[in-house]
Order: structure tokens, then C-alpha cells, then sequence
């Protein structure tokens, strides 16, 4: 049985996405964030394993939610227009589809907010 994994040939995996918080796809970043209601202020912490978003509204109605895009695009320096919610209306997980930015606007985006 060994001898027979031996002799399998190696396959090389490729890495889809350089960053394990957005993958990409028509033109369109999809950003995986983690959200904390609540707080006493508003900001965006990157872990190890997610992106944080603190927001001070409350989980009710939307309200988070409407803040999330208005502090991101904000803090993207793009429209609201362009931050659509496509997963996670009443979750504390969310994935985000961000238009009109590029891979390396996000990743510059991300790096000033690591801890």
C-alpha cells in the first residue's frame, strides 16, 4: 500500500485567492466580515482568521446592516452604491460584493486595520 502512494504522481495545487478574507469574481470582491453590534465605537480589526466590523447600532431592523455599508464606504472611499450584503442579513456573519475595487485596494485596505 505504501509503495503505491509513492508512485502517484504529485499534483501541484494553485492558490485561488492571495488572501483568505475576499476571492474575487466578475469584477466583483466578495469580503467575508465578521459583525459586532453594540459598540461604543465604530472600527475594523483584522485577525488572524476574519475581519471585524464594530458598529454602535443595534442588530434591529436593518439598522446594523445600513451602518456596515456607510462606514465601509467611508472607510473604502466609495459609494454605498458600490457595498451590496449578498449573504448574512441576520447574521453576525456577513459576506460583502464590493465594486469598483481592485484586489490590491483591498488588500492596502485590509492592512491598515491588522492587529
Amino acid at each position: 500500500m505504501q509503495q503505491q502512494q509513492d508512485s502517484l504522481p504529485k499534483y501541484k495545487v494553485r492558490k485561488l485567492f492571495s488572501h483568505p478574507y475576499f476571492s474575487i469574481k466578475k469584477q466583483s470582491i466578495f469580503l467575508k466580515i465578521y459583525v459586532k453590534t453594540r459598540s461604543p465605537k465604530e472600527k475594523i480589526v483584522v485577525e488572524e482568521d476574519k475581519v471585524v466590523v464594530f458598529v454602535k447600532k443595534p442588530p434591529d431592523k436593518g439598522k446594523a446592516n445600513k451602518e456596515i455599508i456607510s462606514f465601509l464606504s467611508k472607510e473604502l472611499n466609495c459609494s454605498s452604491n458600490d457595498i451590496e450584503i449578498v449573504s448574512g442579513m441576520k447574521s453576525h456573519f456577513k459576506t460583502l460584493k464590493i465594486d469598483n475595487k481592485s484586489e490590491e485596494e483591498i488588500i492596502k485596505f485590509l492592512e491598515r486595520f491588522k492587529e
